[in-house]
């Protein structure tokens, strides 16, 4: 199973624009890594934005 999505897949999960998921990576709401301009972001983290406490 995969640790790592790209910015279209956690949009899809988090029912939000890749904008968004842009927005919140940069922000440091989402783990995310910046590699040759594409974002790769933690899985578990989309899981854990998704239900916030």
């Amino acid at each position: 199973m995969a640790t790592t999505v790209t910015t279209r897949q956690a949009a899809t999960l988090l029912h939000l624009s890749t904008r968004g998921v842009r927005d919140a990576c940069e922000k440091g709401r989402l783990e995310g890594r910046l590699i040759e301009g594409r974002w790769i972001i933690s899985l578990a983290s989309v899981k854990r934005y998704a239900k916030p406490t």
